[in-house]
């Protein structure tokens, strides 16, 4: 390899290595936030890392690639096939669950470089699910039995007084039970505390009520479409 060439590539390397990438990023966030002692073993880490990938790119992946364009050629190829693929594959997966606000997006984002910076790990496909969904379980907002009432008595267009009352027409029945059931679903709360909380009913009712709606899903298809319409409204 000639003596400019060793000079380019240092000059790429130092380039690469003084850009404040997303580790560097990473440790000035985390020395700001809890002193920077905390983070001097990651910094000194990190710059060993980078030290030995500029020697190990020089001296032996350089060298080789200069001495063999065809591996070159081949080696770029393979990259762009490799990066279609990636492409393609992120297009056909993407983030269902995330998609009540930017922020919450932008925390998974975050949350991915962080594990990626600290495991020393490749982001991949698979990382990134792991990421968002473990993110999504921790930010799932927590479902009242409350909250359950005014969505369900919002989508069937009655107000919860309605929804709670003593009347067996059987449309506000259907709206009880399926608040009764997603109350049961979504919540910690007793059979007996639900009853209380959807008017005043007791164990044996909710009960009833969860039955029946695992039933009329399997049997009828417009009730089937309540219950998914709502459960798609109380994940969020």
């Amino acid at each position: 390899m000639l003596p400019l060439e060793y000079f380019l590539f240092l000059q790429i390397i130092l380039f690469l290595f003084i850009t404040p990438g997303t580790p560097r990023i990473v440790i000035i966030s985390y020395s700001m936030n809890y002193g920077v002692k905390k983070c001097i073993w990651t910094a000194l880490g990190d710059v060993t890392a980078n030290i030995f990938q500029a020697t190990l790119v020089i001296f032996v992946i350089g060298s080789f690639i200069s001495d063999h364009p065809l591996f070159l050629s081949t080696f770029k190829w393979i990259g762009v096939v490799y990066i279609s693929y990636l492409a393609y594959d992120i297009y056909k997966s993407k983030p269902k669950n995330i998609n009540s606000n930017v922020r919450e997006l932008e925390g998974a984002i975050i949350s991915l470089i962080a594990q990626s910076s600290f495991n020393r790990a490749e982001i991949t496909l698979d990382l990134a699910k792991d990421v968002i969904n473990k993110f999504v379980k921790n930010n799932r907002r927590e479902v009242s039995i409350d909250y359950i009432q005014k969505v369900v008595s919002d989508y069937f267009q009655m107000d919860i007084e309605t929804l709670q009352s003593k009347t067996r027409k059987r449309h506000i029945v259907q709206a009880r039970q399926i608040a009764m059931y997603f109350a049961k679903k979504f919540t910690k709360a007793s059979l007996a505390s639900i009853g209380t909380q959807i008017g005043r009913r007791d164990h044996a009712t909710v009960l009833h009520a969860c039955k029946t709606v695992d039933n009329l899903s399997f049997t009828d298809k417009q009730f089937r479409k309540y219950v998914e319409d709502l459960n798609q409204r109380l994940t969020v």
